[in-house]
């Protein structure tokens, strides 16, 4: 029959009780002793530390504030990305963080500047307002970015030598503009057909007027190369021909020496009718010319462009909806843009930027 120890609470009395029986009674004194009692009155003594495990929404606070601060890269932060999806392996966000290697992003204060992971998708947090310059810079194993639509700004060249990359947005968002003027794909991630199809009628757009662009500029520059080199040509060949001339007039015993002096005076006007042409040249060399008309092509071909930014000024789903006019009008002006940048000519473009660079030295001097 077993046994357990006991204390009487009268005397102290040590007891040895059957444990079948609730109640018994002191050998020392006689008082009746409760077994149940006695057990849930026992006293430890002593503690043991048991390591806190952190709640899921403790968790939750702590990846977010390393987003926000710009300590997603610790070791810390990955161990707590590990727990929390480990506690609740459905949230989407979390295994969005993770599927995107978010520990291999440079983050501070709410900018996306560098990201160093190899990931084939990114899910782009919703901390980030902007994406700097070439922080997606020759990611050639990304194939899609998914960009919120609190992203407020994405720097040029934001995704350059990303090949494979598709952007993955909303009709409302600044990722829209930047995969429009780069040419980059594009899906939406919502909007209706008749928005979509708009976006991407632009877009075809957007890319024959960049075609058109670059073609237009290249046919200007090359026009006006050839003519300085083909200038600089025919001014050696005439100087070099009127100097022979005039060597061999004066040493030739054919002419008189009137007729050498009249040949000498005419000779010298020339070299001062060309030291004055000289001084109002407002270019002092060949490399300096082609520079200038370099500006003036980018001057003005930019103010062309800047009609066909359909996408920037208030642009809003609602009017792309309902507003059918404001489709039409987005559409012809990138149709103005395109018959502008064919209808420039070289030649009168040429002779336009040459006149007033003159006139702007003349006025100067």
């Amino acid at each position: 029959m077993p046994y357990i120890a006991a204390k009487c609470p009268n005397c102290a009395g040590d007891l040895n009780v059957d444990d079948k029986l609730e109640r018994g009674y002191c050998i020392h004194c006689g008082t009746s002793v409760s077994l149940i009692n006695d057990v849930q009155n026992v006293k430890i003594v002593g503690s043991v530390k048991v390591p806190s495990v952190p709640k899921l929404n403790e968790l939750l606070k702590l990846i977010k504030k390393d987003l926000e601060s710009g300590s997603n890269q610790t070791k810390e932060f990955r161990n707590n990305l590990k727990r929390a999806l480990e506690l609740d392996p459905d949230n989407k966000l979390l295994y969005n963080l993770h599927i995107s290697k978010i520990w291999n992003a440079k983050i501070k204060d709410g900018v996306l500047h560098k990201y160093n992971g190899n990931a084939k998708k990114f899910i782009v947090p919703y901390c980030i307002k902007h994406i700097s310059k070439h922080a997606f810079f020759k990611c050639t194993n990304l194939s899609e970015i998914v960009i919120p639509k609190n992203v407020a700004t994405i720097e040029d060249d934001a995704f350059a030598n990303s090949p494979s990359l598709t952007i993955s947005t909303y009709c409302s968002t600044c990722a829209v503009k930047y995969a429009i003027n780069n040419q980059t794909s594009l899906f939406l991630l919502d909007g209706t057909e008749d928005v979509q199809a708009f976006i991407l009628k632009v877009k075809d757009q957007m890319k024959d007027i960049r075609v058109i662009n670059n073609a237009t500029r290249k046919k200007i520059l090359n026009y006006i190369s050839t003519n300085i080199k083909k200038r600089k040509r025919y001014k050696r060949i005439f100087f070099t021909m009127l100097i022979s001339l005039f060597l061999f007039i004066i040493y030739s015993p054919s002419f008189s020496v009137m007729q050498k002096g009249v040949f000498s005076v005419l000779f010298c006007i020339s070299i001062v009718i060309y030291d004055y042409n000289s001084r109002y040249n407002p270019f002092p060399n060949t490399n300096s010319e082609i520079k200038y008309y370099e500006n003036m092509i980018y001057k003005e071909f930019n103010a062309i462009l800047s009609n066909a930014d359909t996408l920037d000024n208030k642009y809003q789903i609602g009017s792309w909806i309902f507003n059918s006019k404001y489709i039409d009008d987005a559409s012809k002006k990138a149709e103005m843009v395109k018959n502008r940048l064919l209808s420039i000519d070289p030649e009168s473009f040429y002779i336009k930027y040459k006149n007033a660079a003159i006139y702007s030295t003349k006025k100067r001097k």
